[in-house]
């Protein structure tokens, strides 16, 4: 189920993406980076919907395991559609490693 929403995204953003002239190679990848994370986003809008009835480690592993997997993707996404790097608007150090 989860598999068939993510496949089903990924070919629309592909689709989208070539009819905006998009190169087929590159619009797989931007499509990829873009759909990849779909159950993560699914499990983060449960906390918007539901997050006062949730238990608080399920959030805290909902938000670690969304802030481990999609940023990466989507300063890949970014890159690959011509926007540029990730930059560090509100000057916390992003591009700099934790100790």
């Amino acid at each position: 189920m989860e598999f068939e929403k993510r496949r089903k995204m990924k070919l629309a953003v592909r689709a989208a993406l070539i009819d905006a002239e998009f190169k087929p190679d590159l619009a797989e990848e931007i499509a990829f980076h873009m759909s990849d994370w779909t159950e993560n986003l699914e499990e983060i809008s449960q906390i918007y919907n539901q997050g006062e009835d949730m238990e608080h480690n399920s959030i805290n592993q909902i938000i670690i395991t969304f802030l481990a997997h999609v940023p990466n993707h989507l300063a890949a996404a970014k890159k690959l559609i011509g926007l540029g790097p990730i930059d560090d608007i509100f000057d916390v150090g992003v591009n700099e490693h934790d100790e």
